[in-house]
């Protein structure tokens, strides 16, 4: 069989693939199949290795890292030898490591730095903004802080720069707005670049759930979309809402905000992390335990460290190594790891991302076993570099 014969059997296959790779649901499969199945994995680390567990605790994808971030998107930056790539959910790369430093996917794009200066790529390992700027911080609302020539301002996901280099410091959209440091002090800008509220902070964090952390006079409140202090500047720190709550710290301890501006739980913890699925973890004396937004006591204080829940499930360290708690408390992973992350539940739009990488990775797999070697120097190597 020639050639031109096995192509004209073997593309209309692979056409037909190609077509649904970007389906939710597989070809010839039920329309009403789940289609929120993406599986949860952790960065655990084994030894001098990171590689990547269920909630069942069982490595489905071996230690073979210097280090491992969360999956975004379907996707989780690595290390190995140096460089930095992205893997797929079943552990194949789907952006070979060739790095200095990469950041983890947002919005379908990701920071990577070649070299000395950051730029943009997408799931594909597709150039989304070329690399040409100092620093680059993660796509929030579409759009992201890049820095040029010590000036700072935004670009698209097309790359293109929507709001000139013009401030000494950006931080990302949150709910329409950005703070940005100007020279008469750090505000917020709307997508246009016109401040919407004057720059008249020393600092100010990105807005959630309608409230903004801002500093005035070495003091951190919290502020609404006109610029009005919501809950009055009195705390040394204070951090974005999740839940509905936010931690805030005052004279070396740390409780919680709620939306109102009420102090929900008093600053009397050593350590506090955000709220997720309902529990956060805090430090009481010399142990890490969870407590509930009323401020009662969830899980008691056991751990040499805890993070936050993510599937039902925590990272905590128990004497030198890593396991993991349900809500209840229980150890539903034995402590058996050097270190461990936690499970990071996929907002809407990462879940579609992470199934559109995995209907690739799958794709590609399939690819492999329809075109046979003899193609892979034509048709099927151009075929399979398109995914």
């Amino acid at each position: 069989m020639s050639i031109r014969d096995i192509m004209r059997t073997v593309l209309p296959s692979a056409t037909l693939i190609l077509l649904c790779a970007g389906c939710s649901t597989p070809p010839g499969a039920a329309g009403g199949a789940d289609k929120t199945a993406i599986p949860l994995l952790a960065p655990v680390r084994v030894g001098k290795t990171w590689g990547y567990i269920d909630r069942g605790g069982d490595l489905v994808i071996k230690p073979a890292y210097d280090d491992a971030g969360p999956f975004q998107g379907g996707l989780a930056r690595v290390r190995i030898e140096g460089k930095n790539g992205f893997i797929d959910l079943r552990g194949r790369f789907a952006v070979k490591p060739r790095y200095e430093a990469a950041e983890g996917f947002s919005e379908q794009r990701a920071a990577v730095r070649e070299e000395k200066d950051w730029g943009y790529i997408k799931p594909s390992g597709w150039s989304a903004a070329r690399s040409e700027y100092d620093a680059a911080t993660a796509f929030s609302e579409g759009l992201a802080a890049v820095r040029r020539n010590g000036k700072w301002g935004y670009i698209a996901t097309d790359g293109n720069m929507v709001i000139p280099e013009q401030y000494e410091w950006a931080e990302p959209f949150g709910e329409g707005l950005a703070p940005v440091e100007s020279e008469e002090g750090v505000g917020f800008i709307d997508r246009t670049g016109a401040f919407a509220i004057a720059p008249r902070f020393d600092a100010a964090r990105p807005f959630r759930s309608g409230l903004a952390p801002a500093r005035s006079r070495g003091k951190w409140g919290y502020i609404d979309k006109t610029g009005a202090w919501v809950v009055q500047p009195a705390f040394t720190q204070a951090g974005t809402f999740a839940e509905g709550m936010a931690v805030v710290g005052r004279e070396g301890f740390y409780g919680y905000v709620d939306q109102t501006g009420r102090l929900a739980v008093e600053p009397k913890f050593i350590a506090a992390l955000p709220f997720s699925e309902g529990l956060a973890a805090v430090r009481i004396g010399a142990k890490f335990g969870y407590i509930r937004p009323s401020g009662k006591t969830a899980i008691n204080p056991t751990f040499e460290f805890a993070g936050p829940f993510g599937g039902g499930l925590a990272p905590v360290k128990v004497g030198e190594k890593w396991g993991y708690v349900d809500a209840s408390g229980a150890l539903v992973v034995e402590p058996s790891f050097d270190e461990a992350g936690a499970f990071v539940n996929p907002s809407e739009h990462d879940a579609e991302t992470a199934r559109a990488a995995l209907a690739r990775s799958k794709l590609r797999s399939r690819l492999r076993v329809i075109f046979p070697a003899v193609l892979l120097a034509g048709a099927g190597a151009a075929a399979i570099a398109l995914l």
